[in-house]
C-alpha cells in the first residue's frame, strides 16, 4: 500500500521498517516513516504531519494500518485544499468549496434529496429553513442550476460542511468532510 506524503510523492508502506509518532515543533505532531533499517534520521525519512495532538496522529496511523490490513486504499485529506469530502473510499477536493459542495450534492443524488424535502437550517436565523434541492427556482435565494434541479448556493464553508453531513446522515451515507480555512 502507498501513502501520499507530499505533492507527487508516495511511499510504499510495506518497505518502511520503522514508523514513529513524534512532536515536531511546539504544537504539531507527525508520523515519520523510515526507509532506513538502522537509522531514524528524519531528514532521510518521509512524514505526515500537522496533527494537533499525539492522539490525533495515533488515530490516523490506526486508520492507515486498518486500510493496509484490509487491502483498501487510504487517502489523507489534502491540506492544500479548502474542502475535502470523502464518499466511500474516494476523496473529492477543491479550493473552491462551493464546487465540491455542488459536486457532492450531485453524487448524493439530487432526486433523493429533493424527494425527501431536505432543508438547510440557518443556525443564525431561527426558524429559517430552505429546501436544499428543488425543481423550481425560488425568488430571493441564490441557487445553482444542476442537472435540471436548483441547488441552494451557500457561502459559508462551515454551513456547507454541516449541510453535507446532515444530508448524508438523512440518506444514511458514509461521509467525511474536512475544511481548511486560512
Amino acid at each position: 500500500m502507498f501513502v501520499k506524503t507530499g505533492e507527487n510523492h508516495w511511499i510504499n508502506l510495506s518497505q518502511c521498517p520503522r514508523i514513529q509518532i513524534k512532536k515536531n515543533g511546539l504544537s504539531n505532531w507527525e508520523i515519520v516513516f523510515s526507509n532506513l533499517s538502522n537509522d531514524f534520521d528524519t531528514e532521510k525519512s518521509d512524514s505526515l504531519g500537522g496533527f494537533r495532538s499525539e492522539s490525533e496522529a495515533h488515530e490516523s496511523l490506526d486508520e492507515i494500518w486498518e486500510a493496509y490490513r484490509e487491502g483498501k486504499p487510504y487517502f489523507e485529506p489534502d491540506p492544500r485544499k479548502k474542502m475535502n469530502v470523502r464518499l466511500g473510499d474516494k476523496w473529492y477536493a477543491d479550493n473552491e468549496p462551493i464546487q465540491i459542495f455542488l459536486d457532492v450534492i450531485q453524487r448524493l443524488r439530487l432526486e433523493k434529496i429533493e424527494a425527501q424535502g431536505l432543508t438547510f437550517k440557518d443556525k443564525y436565523v431561527p426558524k429559517h429553513e430552505v429546501l436544499i434541492v428543488t425543481k423550481d427556482r425560488v425568488k430571493g435565494l441564490e441557487q445553482e442550476e444542476v442537472g435540471g434541479y436548483y441547488v441552494l448556493r451557500l457561502k459559508n464553508i462551515s454551513s456547507m460542511k454541516e449541510t453535507l453531513e446532515s444530508i448524508a446522515s438523512e440518506l444514511k451515507v458514509d461521509i467525511e468532510v474536512t475544511t481548511y480555512q486560512e
